[in-house]
């Protein structure tokens, strides 16, 4: 009697066992097809709810509609004709939009968080002041849209979308994912751009100034010809960027990982490296190497540069007030025409480097607390 009792039931039948599991998976499918069915009826159900309130107020869903300052949320209207439509101010959060015709339409200041628009077309839209977090803008085409001007982007999905000359000054776009978009000739001066991705994305030509890139990734980003002046780079990731004629200048760059993997941090490796006229001002670089690179014109006031490697280093006119250049490696380079007083030299390798006079140091000169050699 134990025996039988401690022992479970059990079927030697596998076929019995086949079948069982085979009806379990069976209604489990039931059950999900049903449930997203009634989920399906309910939404339908809302979304002709709300689309026949806002047409209570005068809000049809066609051309030229009048809908501002209308709410509409978690409504489903993809493809809608709304070419020329008043849908300034309006609240569309949630809702599907994808493929819609908004060609001319008036969305000033209308919020379209969690929105999804791929597809959608927009030529001559007004999308000034709008809210569009967190929004689905994939591939999107904003040329030939009115200025975006302080529009709030952030964290939304921009991947591959052309917005090649558009205007988005002062727009919030941080976290917003720009990867292999187009934005060359883009006005993006003092956008917040913030841990934005922006690998492989066109920036040819477009203005950047007073912008904010803090920990931005332009991994392979092309930046020729862009104008990037104060614009605040800390730890941004600039690895393998196009940046042949860019403008940096005053633009703060501690931290930043440059081309071919040089971080401008201390003990960072960066030989060869072309940084002329830009601002490294009170940067902490000590035992950074910079042989060989082109500092001309750059801005090194009151930076950290003790224990340096800068031999063959080009500093012709750059601002070397009050830097700090103890026990730095100087062997060979140029330091004429350079600018600003109270430099300090103590013990540096200034074998044959060029003074800021245009005199040369002699072969294993080494600086002290009252001569550079």
């Amino acid at each position: 009697m134990v025996a039988f009792l401690g022992t479970e039931p059990r079927t030697d039948d596998a076929d019995l066992r086949q079948k069982r599991r085979a009806l379990q998976q069976q209604l489990r499918r039931e059950f999900a097809q049903c449930l997203a069915e009634n989920r399906r009826v309910a939404a339908a159900a809302g979304n002709a709810s709300a689309l026949a309130e806002a047409a209570k107020r005068g809000c049809k869903i066609e051309p030229q509609a009048s809908c501002s300052k209308i709410t509409l949320r978690r409504v489903d209207i993809h493809g809608a004709a709304l070419s020329g439509a008043k849908l300034d101010e309006a609240t569309l959060e949630d809702v599907d939009l994808k493929g819609a015709n908004l060609a001319g339409a008036d969305l000033l200041g209308a919020i379209l968080d969690n929105a999804a628009l791929a597809g959608a077309k927009l030529d001559g839209a007004n999308l000034e002041q709008i809210y569009a977090r967190k929004t689905d803008l994939h591939g999107l085409d904003f040329t030939g849209t009115r200025p975006m001007r302080t529009a709030n982007l952030s964290d939304s999905d921009l991947k591959e979308a052309n917005l090649a000359g558009v205007t988005l000054a002062g727009a919030r776009l941080a976290g917003a994912d720009f990867t292999g978009a187009n934005l060359a000739g883009a006005d993006l001066s003092g956008a917040m751009l913030e841990e934005a991705h922006l690998r492989g994305s066109d920036l040819r030509h477009a203005k950047l100034d007073g912008a904010r890139l803090k920990n931005a990734d332009l991994t392979g980003a092309k930046l020729d010809g862009a104008s990037l002046r104060e614009a605040m780079l800390s730890w941004a990731i600039l690895k393998d960027a196009a940046l042949a004629g860019a403008e940096l200048a005053k633009s703060p760059l501690d931290g930043v990982t440059w081309v071919n993997g040089c971080k401008l941090a201390e003990k960072g490796s960066c030989a060869g490296i072309d940084l002329h006229g830009l601002s490294l001002a009170h940067l902490s670089l000590g035992g950074i190497d910079l042989s060989g690179a082109n500092l001309a014109g750059a801005d090194l006031s009151f930076a950290w540069l003790e224990g340096a490697d800068l031999h063959g280093a080009n500093l012709r006119g750059a601002d070397v007030q009050q830097t700090i250049f103890r026990g730095a490696n100087l062997a060979g380079a140029n330091l004429e025409g350079s600018e600003g007083g109270s430099p300090q030299f103590d013990g540096a390798n200034m074998s044959e480097t060029i003074l800021r006079d245009g005199k040369k140091c002699a072969a294993g000169a080494k600086a002290d607390r009252l001569h550079d050699c």
